[in-house]
C-alpha cells in the first residue's frame, strides 16, 4: 500500500500503549488506528500503526521527539514510524520538563483593559467595593491615637480584599453574571490580589501602635502574630511571582495554589487580634463569614476544581494550520455541551505540560456537532499546543 500524503493526526505520548485514536475523516471515511508506543532495545521508539481502511493519510507529530525527524517504512498494511531519540531517565525528563523552552521564558508586554459603560456588570465590583472599606466602622473606637485605629481597619482591608479574590478565582456563574463575564472577573481578581499586598505590608507597618481592648489570649495572638508574619512573607514572593507575566503557566499555576497559605494565616491572626469587639458580635460575625467564605472558595478551587472536577470530555476530529494560528474541531464522547456563541470554554488536553485549563471562545455555532476554537500563538502555552 502507498502512502500519497501525510495529513490525519497522530500524537505518540509516551509511554502510551494500546490506546484508540479517531483520527479524522480521509476520503469521507474515519480511519481508526491503534497507537501503540515501544521502545527498543538500543535508543529508538517506534509508532505502529494498523489501519482499517482502503488507505492511510497521516502526520506524525512527535510531541516527546519533537526535534527529530520521522523515517516511515511501509509494511503492508502496518505502518511503522520510527522516531531516533536519546533514551532519557525520569529525572532527566523531569528537569526538562521543569525548565521548559525557550519560547517559555518569552517577555510580554502587559494591556490595560478598557472600562465598559456603566451597566449591570458593575453590580459585582460595587459590592465588593462596599463590603471591604465598610469595616472602617468597625474600628472607631480603638484605644490609642488614630494610626492603632487605622492600622485595625487598612488589615480587615487586606483580608476582605484577598477574599473577594478567592472567590472572584472560582469563576462561579453568579459571579461572572454581576462582573461581567470571566475576563472582568480575572482583572478584578489580579488587581485586588496585588492591592491586598499592598494594604497588608502597609498594616505591619502600624501594628505596633495597636492597642485594642478584646481579643484572644496574649499567647494565642503572639503565636498567631508570628504565624501571620511568615504569612506575609510568603505572600509578598508568590504575589511577585504571579506578576511576572514571563513565568511558564506550570510554575506560575503551582505558585498560584499556595495562596491559600498565607490567606488562612492572616484570616487566623486577624481572628485571635486584639480588636475593639468581640468575636460574637455583629462585626465579629461579619469578618468571621467573610474569612470561611473565602477559605471555602480556596479550598474549592485547589482541591475539589484542580483535583476531582471532570469536564465534559472530548475528541480531537479536526486540526488546521494557519500560520500562528491553529483551529481545533473537538467531537464530544458524551453528551454535548449546552453553550451559546461566543462564550468561554476553559480547555485542558490531556498532554503533559498541556493539562492547565485556559480559557478560550467558542468560534462554533450551538447547532454544529463538534466544538470548534480558533487559537493563537501567543504564550508559552499557546505555543506548545
Amino acid at each position: 500500500m502507498v502512502i500519497n500524503s501525510w495529513e490525519l493526526v497522530a500524537t505518540a505520548i509516551a509511554p502510551t500503549t494500546g490506546a484508540t485514536f479517531v483520527m479524522s475523516v480521509f476520503r469521507n471515511q474515519i480511519c481508526t488506528a491503534q497507537l501503540a508506543l515501544r521502545e527498543s532495545s538500543v535508543s529508538s521508539s517506534a509508532l505502529v500503526i494498523r489501519c482499517r481502511g482502503n488507505g492511510l493519510c497521516l502526520r506524525c507529530i512527535a510531541l516527546v521527539h519533537n526535534s527529530h525527524s520521522c523515517t516511515h517504512e511501509s509494511e503492508g498494511r502496518e505502518y511503522c514510524l520510527v522516531m531516533p531519540h536519546s533514551v532519557m531517565n525520569r529525572a532527566e525528563v523531569f528537569v526538562k520538563m521543569l525548565l521548559g523552552t525557550r519560547s517559555d521564558w518569552r517577555l510580554t508586554k502587559p494591556t490595560l483593559p478598557h472600562a465598559p459603560q456603566l451597566n449591570s456588570s458593575w453590580i459585582g465590583p460595587a459590592m465588593a467595593v462596599i463590603t471591604i472599606f465598610i469595616g472602617w466602622f468597625a474600628f472607631p473606637n480603638t484605644i490609642g491615637d488614630g494610626n492603632a485605629a487605622f492600622a485595625l481597619f487598612i488589615g480587615a482591608v487586606s483580608i476582605m480584599m484577598m477574599t473577594w479574590s478567592n472567590l472572584l478565582s472560582t469563576r462561579a456563574l453568579p459571579l461572572e453574571q454581576i462582573f461581567g463575564g470571566v475576563d472582568r472577573m480575572y482583572i478584578w481578581h489580579r488587581w485586588l490580589g496585588a492591592l491586598s499586598v499592598g494594604a497588608m505590608w502597609l498594616h505591619m507597618e502600624m501594628a505596633d501602635d495597636i492597642k485594642g481592648i478584646r481579643g484572644a489570649s496574649r499567647d494565642v495572638a503572639d503565636a498567631a502574630e508570628d504565624l501571620a508574619e511568615t504569612g506575609s512573607t510568603l505572600l509578598y514572593i508568590l504575589v511577585g511571582i504571579s506578576l511576572l507575566r514571563w513565568i511558564p503557566t506550570r510554575w506560575w499555576r503551582f505558585t498560584h495554589k499556595l495562596l491559600i497559605l498565607p490567606y488562612a494565616f492572616a484570616c487566623w491572626h486577624f481572628y485571635t487580634a486584639a480588636k475593639p469587639y468581640a468575636n460574637d458580635s455583629f462585626w465579629g460575625a461579619w469578618f468571621t463569614g467573610f474569612m470561611f467564605l473565602g477559605l471555602a472558595a480556596g479550598l474549592y478551587r485547589v482541591v475539589w476544581r484542580d483535583m476531582f472536577r471532570k469536564g465534559k470530555l472530548h475528541r480531537v476530529s479536526h486540526i488546521e494550520h494557519t500560520g500562528n494560528v491553529i483551529t481545533i474541531e473537538l467531537e464530544p464522547l458524551g453528551t454535548p455541551l449546552k453553550y451559546q456563541q461566543g462564550q468561554f470554554v476553559f480547555l485542558t488536553v490531556k498532554v503533559p505540560g498541556l493539562r492547565e485549563p485556559h480559557p478560550f471562545t467558542i468560534a462554533s455555532s450551538p447547532h454544529e456537532p463538534c466544538l470548534r476554537f480558533v487559537i493563537r500563538d501567543l504564550g508559552d502555552w499557546t505555543h506548545r499546543l
